[in-house]
């Protein structure tokens, strides 16, 4: 997104469908906490 010039974006997890797809719920917790810790220091 910051390719095209994309200045501020909010994402939306909906758990339930990863749930579903059978992920758990600790697996997903630290995907979304990885993510987050990855891209901080490039986006703040």
């Amino acid at each position: 997104m910051a390719a095209v010039g994309t200045a501020y974006a909010e994402v939306t997890v909906t758990p339930t469908a990863h749930l579903d797809a059978g992920l758990r719920a600790n697996e997903l917790a630290k995907a979304l906490d990885s993510g987050a810790r990855r891209a901080r220091p490039e986006r703040g």
